[in-house]
């Protein structure tokens, strides 16, 4: 005769077999309705979105795997809050609302590799081509104000130079930038973006300009 204890051993392993093989069939039907909608989708969505979203998946599942340590994720407000220079312009940046619209760049560039790409780099150097306002627009003032970059600002409008100096950190170089040395006028627009034209075009009613030499990428 069988004791009790093994009896009621007998009986708990009858039902936990029971329960895998209710689970086996939970999954099976699981299974068949991943299946299901996985053919809907085809047949309903084009072979170029389903490639972007197999394409953003494969990524997302690269991002998130250990073997891929070097690949930058993006961080929470409070990482962001700490990365920053304990200032109150940085902390503000951040604090306010933590997104693209307190940062300074036109299409929030700059909140955008921060958050995503270089919170993990520390004392990185930039290099902004037509520098501009020194913080209105700017791609670079965050990562020099706030992160502690260093950098250099290339910038032809000789006022906009003056105040860069004054209110940055970079090396200012007071040029233009072409992809050979050249002489060329700088006219003021009186917008955000000057223009500039080769000499044999400027006209006697473009008052305001400044001649430059050019300078290429390789010189800086």
């Amino acid at each position: 005769s069988v004791s009790p204890v093994l009896a009621a051993k007998l009986e708990e392993l009858r039902s936990l077999k029971e329960q895998a093989r209710a689970l086996a069939r939970q999954v099976d039907t699981l299974q068949q309705t991943y299946d299901g909608m996985a053919q809907n989708m085809a047949k309903t969505h084009s072979r170029s979105t389903m490639r972007k979203a197999l394409a953003a998946d494969d990524w997302l599942q690269h991002a998130r795997s250990a073997s891929s340590p070097k690949v930058p994720m993006p961080i929470s407000y409070r990482e962001a809050l700490r990365l920053v220079k304990q200032n109150k312009e940085c902390i503000e940046a951040i604090r306010t609302k933590f997104g693209p619209n307190t940062f300074t760049s036109q299409y929030a560039q700059d909140w955008y590799v921060f958050v995503n790409y270089f919170h993990s780099l520390h004392k990185g150097f930039y290099l902004d081509i037509g520098a501009n306002n020194y913080k209105h627009l700017s791609n670079t003032w965050f990562l020099d104000k706030c992160l502690g970059w260093n950098g250099i600002c290339v910038e032809a409008d000789p006022g906009l130079g003056k105040l860069l100096r004054q209110e940055r950190t970079c090396k200012v170089i007071n040029t233009c930038v072409d992809s050979s040395r050249r002489t060329l006028a700088l006219r003021a627009s009186g917008s955000a973006i000057g223009n500039v034209v080769e000499l044999d075009k400027l006209t006697p009613k473009m008052t305001r300009s400044t001649v430059l030499q050019c300078t290429t990428l390789h010189d800086i």
